[in-house]
């Protein structure tokens, strides 16, 4: 062989062995990359819980974890091999994508969340909890002014990393990213909805001029579409951030009208009867709230009570907050807080309390007491921002305005309760129920659903709903009292006549509908441009009956559906959605 193929061969070896160790140091520090990514998105998630929690500690100590994850991706995504490595077909790509994640993660840690949550600026949510009557607007708007910051990085940063498309990717690597994709998305959603929060709050809160707005206290025994119905109701005023209560009262009190209080759509009349504008406790039925808070100003303004806007709770949601304030004092020497208030408001009032005008004024003079002690001062306030947040994610804290331009960020927020938005690619599907006997039985009522993949199809899918409901009450429930089993309408005493109404994706269509796995009866109607199908269901005591429903989307909707659903009288959530997007 001559010299110069000698020296050719040895030099393509050199390069060989080169490149086979800037092989083996990419790889390991994508194998650091990928190992730090995996940590940013349990940081990202451990922070967001922090942060819709209200837990200073914890999000600050999220944080700082957050930042050693991010610079240490970022640092194993530099350098002059990486980059060169980043260039070649195939493994670029995968390279490449890491590198942009790492830089993703690492600005959203450093630009983003350290002006809320860093060592010199703390997040001063408890700072937004009422003292001596009053909210302090100037600390709303400087925490205002803070968050916008940290909204509009996730905003920017995550349009990049949505940039990155996973598919064909290897498969750890796409895996990674999908995560921290997700994270991402859902972190700015919790962002985006403190700082609208956030923004209105100086105006709605009586900085402009004075507000008045109707407190409404939904009773879970009777369950209606958001929750339960408007049980009880407090007026109160708001100005320059001064909370003032005023008139308060039971929802029977506000009446039961021949004609409905505001002209209803045809729509409306199809799926709810003209129920729904006839009695103030039935304006519920329907889940868009912002529907429920026209009717209930209507009804107001009959009573010469203009309202600026309708705030709604249930007795689960003041659970949350009362962890913020400590014991309440209310009517007949009872004493409510976190553990109890649920159970004395909607179960055991009902049997010390046999005349149902007794009830009412009790639940309404709880409710005016329970209130008045929420804006006096909470002993915890961070526990009460974090119990009113919790409340808000799982839908039990409502909130309307009368004011358009107020309403229109407020209507997509987790607290505005419109029926579920989706996408051209992501079914958006309601559960919805309804007690159907005026009995307060809802008490014993517990139900779960489940949304989960049937199948793939070549442009949607098939995804089945399952709500299994079961009737806790005992098996002499026949025996408890008239105001708790009801006039009886409906169906036998101490049995429970639930209706359920499932909304479809727009576009979207039937395929079965079961109730423990019989073929069941459905009316199909139309309101909001969605077709709602109902499906009545009678559960005797210690009853349990499962309602399955299977549904095609439309084309194009292969993505995982978004699902909203009635909050029951159990803590938490009664959601599960396990159908991941097709593909």
């Amino acid at each position: 062989m001559s010299r110069r193929w000698l020296t050719a061969w040895l030099l393509i070896g050199t390069v060989v062995v080169a490149l086979g160790a800037v092989a083996v140091i990419v790889g390991l520090q994508a194998r650091t990359a990928k190992s730090k990514l995996t940590a940013v998105s349990t940081n990202i998630q451990v922070l967001q819980q922090a942060l819709a929690d209200g837990d200073e500690d914890a999000a600050v100590l999220a944080l700082r974890g957050l930042q050693v994850s991010t610079e240490d991706a970022r640092d194993a995504t530099d350098g002059v091999l990486w980059t060169v490595a980043a260039h070649t077909p195939v493994v670029g790509r995968n390279l490449s994508a890491v590198s942009t994640t790492a830089s993703v993660v690492d600005t959203i840690a450093d630009d983003g969340l350290s002006p809320l949550v860093g060592p010199d600026r703390t997040l001063d949510l408890a700072g937004l909890a009422p003292k001596d009557g009053r909210i302090d607007l100037d600390a709303v708007s400087a925490l205002s002014t803070r968050m916008e910051t940290t909204r509009t990085v996730f905003a920017e940063q995550g349009r990049r990393i949505r940039s990155i498309d996973t598919d064909g990717l290897l498969g750890s690597v796409g895996g990674e990213i999908a995560q921290v994709q997700d994270k991402i998305s859902s972190a700015r959603g919790v962002v985006d909805a403190l700082s609208t929060t956030l923004r209105l709050m100086p105006d709605m809160l009586g900085g402009s001029g004075q507000r008045t707005y109707a407190v409404i206290f939904q009773n879970n025994a009777e369950i209606r579409a958001t929750g339960g119905i408007p049980g009880a109701y407090v007026l109160v005023t708001v100005d320059r951030g001064r909370i003032t209560l005023g008139e308060q009262g039971s929802g029977a009190g506000l009446g039961q009208l021949e004609q409905p209080v505001a002209p209803l759509t045809d729509d409306e009349v199809a799926v709810y009867s003209t129920r729904l504008g006839r009695f103030f406790q039935d304006i519920n039925l329907t889940p868009r709230f912002s529907r429920t808070a026209e009717l209930a100003q209507a009804f107001f303004a009959r009573e010469d009570q203009p309202l600026d806007g309708v705030l709604s709770v249930d007795p689960v949601a003041l659970s949350y907050v009362l962890a913020g304030t400590g014991p309440v004092a209310i009517d007949d020497g009872y004493t409510v807080g976190p553990n109890n208030v649920v159970d004395t408001l909607l179960n055991q009032s009902y049997f010390a309390l046999r005349d149902p005008v007794a009830q009412d004024d009790f639940f309404a003079g709880a409710a005016g007491d329970i209130f008045s002690a929420v804006v006096d001062q909470p002993s915890d306030p961070q526990l009460f921002v974090a119990g009113l947040v919790r409340a808000a994610r799982e839908h039990r804290l409502l909130l309307w305005s009368a004011d358009a331009a107020e309403q229109r960020p407020i209507g997509t927020s987790a607290v505005g309760g419109a029926l579920p938005a989706g996408t051209d690619t992501r079914p958006a599907i309601g559960m919805y129920l309804n007690d159907g006997t005026g009995a307060k039985m809802s008490y014993y009522l517990d139900f779960d659903t489940a949304v989960t993949r049937v199948r793939c199809l070549e442009d949607r899918q098939e995804v089945r709903l399952a709500t299994t409901l079961v009737s806790n009450a005992p098996a002499d429930a026949a025996q408890l009292p008239e105001s708790v089993v009801g006039p009886g309408y409906g169906t036998d005493p101490g049995s429970m006549l639930v209706t359920s109404r499932v909304y479809l994706p727009p576009g979207g269509e039937i395929v079965s509908a079961t109730v423990d796995g019989r073929p069941a009866a459905y009316e199909p109607a139309t309101e909001s441009g969605r077709t709602v199908a109902r499906i009545p269901l009678i559960l005797a005591p210690l009853d349990e009956r499962r309602l399955t429903v299977v549904i095609r989307t439309a084309a194009g909707q292969t993505g995982s559906p978004v699902v909203s659903t009635t909050p029951g009288l159990r803590a938490g959530t009664h959601l599960r959605v396990d159908s991941p997007a097709c593909g």
